[in-house]
């Protein structure tokens, strides 16, 4: 069943890691070491974690937390923004 996904070990260490690289990238990861997350998800050491992490990401778990609070001040720039336009756009509204 899990043959063409390079078997169920495979599948399974590719969850794990994707559920790291969603923690380190969110704001829930942020204060926890890298070594901590590593170690909860499973992974034995944080090299082995580095070296799986790479492999399947092509990019650090460091350079992912730094992708992901990039990320995040740029949405809560555009989320300030947002409003500022919602607002704008009900005063004009109400200029009718």
């Amino acid at each position: 069943m899990f043959a063409d996904d390079g078997g169920v070990a495979k599948v399974i260490r590719e969850k794990r890691l994707d559920a790291a690289y969603h923690e380190l990238t969110g704001f829930e990861g942020s204060a926890r070491s890298i070594t901590e997350v590593a170690y909860d998800w499973g992974f034995s050491s944080s090299t082995q974690f580095l070296r799986a992490f790479r492999a399947r990401f092509n990019i650090t778990p460091t350079d992912a937390r730094q992708e992901g609070r990039a990320l995040a001040i740029v949405n809560s720039g555009m989320s300030h923004l947002q409003a500022r336009f919602a607002d704008m756009a009900q005063r004009l509204s109400t200029m009718d």
